[in-house]
């Protein structure tokens, strides 16, 4: 994603329904967005990717130490899984794992399968001995 033309897109849309103060605020937290989505992207794509491709990927204006210090706050925070290079410059993904081949998935839709079974039960209970509204107490 360009981060220069969401910046620019940003700041038009600011100047025209929000104050000077709003519009850095907003454009502060929404580059901040593109950028972290962007590099949640490029860490799928690439198993291997220098720092200065990243740079050129999200268009940042100098190459090596701003593309290290946002990748590795990405790192941090939790965004991406990876880790960072530092000899060689590069930002190296962690791979995922298939967790279609776990029993995972089939457990996750057993349970959901219990859970609207029981619930399907209990209607059915509850539909067939209604309350007794009806019936007048005996004194």
């Amino acid at each position: 994603m360009d981060v220069h033309r969401s910046r620019k897109a940003i700041i038009n849309k600011g100047k025209k329904e929000l104050g000077v103060e709003e519009v850095t605020i907003e454009s502060r937290r929404v580059l901040g967005d593109v950028i972290r989505t962007s590099l949640h992207n490029i860490s799928i794509s690439y198993s291997r990717i220098s720092l200065a491709d990243v740079a050129k990927k999200l268009k940042l204006d100098s190459p090596n130490p701003v593309a290290e210090s946002i990748v590795s706050k990405a790192i941090r925070d939790g965004t991406i899984d990876a880790t960072l290079d530092h000899a060689n410059g590069w930002m190296v993904s962690k791979e995922t794992g298939d967790i279609y081949s776990t029993s995972e998935p089939q457990l996750a839709f057993n349970s959901r399968i219990a859970f609207c079974l029981n619930m399907h039960n209990e209607t059915v209970r509850a539909l067939r001995f209604p309350p007794n509204t009806q019936r007048k107490r005996k004194c």
